[in-house]
This record gives structure tokens, C-alpha cells and sequence, in this order.
């Protein structure tokens, strides 16, 4: 699901069966690596909607069904049916995600589909935002 990063410690989590660049998130004074984890479990668009909610303030003690200790910098997912990272900054209330080539627009139409209607309220939010947030803290490796 998600690992706890230590601040200051410089963690590698094993690459299988995944064509994903290592990303590096620049938390305080650390970089953090991180790779895809064999026990990261598949997830789909319900899940991002969850890291949304999140995000705004909602369920903030529960990511995906786990409760979250209060000095868990960050948890890593990866949405494969998506192609999407989405990296949780809680320290930042931000979420940021990087999407694979060629799942870029049906993302971007899959959530924001989701942003009407009463099953899930409006809540301002521009996917594009989400998408482009915090960049400057997750970059792809060469």
C-alpha cells in the first residue's frame, strides 16, 4: 500500500514488473526514491477520488482503508489502470500525480466527470491543478 518515509532517511523500494521512472520527492532536507513496490495493490478511479478527498479535508485519517499515523510524511500509490502516480504531501495538504504517455486526456476526462452531481459534490477543483501541483517536489529521473 504505502511505506512510512523517514525524514533524513534515504529509502529504495524494489522496481518489478513496471516501466515507470524512479520519481524523487525533496521532503525538507531529504530526497526520497521511490519506486513502484510489488505490494502496492492495484487501484482505480474510486481511489483517486479518495486521494481528492483527502486532499480537500475529507476522511483525512483514512487513505484508501488505512489509518494514517500523524507523523506518516507520505504515502505512494500507483494507479495502474490509470497509469497515474499520485503522491500525498500531508504536510502540504497537496496531492501530486504523474501520468504515464497516452493516459493523460482520459484522466483528466475520468475525474473530471466525477466533479458533478450529488454523489459527489462540487468542490472547485480543476484536475489540471492537481495534476501540475507541487511539481517543483516530484520529478522524473533520468
Amino acid at each position: 500500500m504505502g511505506r512510512r518515509l523517514e525524514k533524513g532517511n534515504r529509502e529504495r523500494l524494489s522496481l518489478e514488473q513496471t516501466e515507470f521512472k524512479p520519481f524523487e520527492f525533496e521532503q525538507g532536507s531529504s530526497t526520497h526514491h521511490l519506486h513502484a513496490h510489488k505490494n502496492i495493490r492495484p487501484v482505480g478511479l474510486q481511489d483517486i477520488l479518495g486521494v481528492l478527498d483527502n486532499l480537500y479535508g475529507r476522511d483525512r485519517q483514512e487513505f484508501l482503508g488505512k489509518p494514517l499515523d500523524h507523523d506518516e510524511s507520505a504515502v505512494l500509490t500507483l494507479f495502474e489502470p490509470e497509469g497515474v502516480w499520485a503522491f500525498e504531501d500531508y504536510d502540504k495538504m497537496k496531492v501530486t500525480v504523474q501520468i504515464k504517455e497516452g493516459h493523460r486526456d482520459e484522466f483528466l476526462k475520468r475525474v473530471d466527470s466525477r466533479f458533478d452531481g450529488d454523489t459527489y459534490p462540487k468542490l472547485g477543483i480543476d484536475p489540471q491543478d492537481v495534476i501540475e501541483t507541487a511539481q517543483d517536489h516530484l520529478t522524473a529521473s533520468d
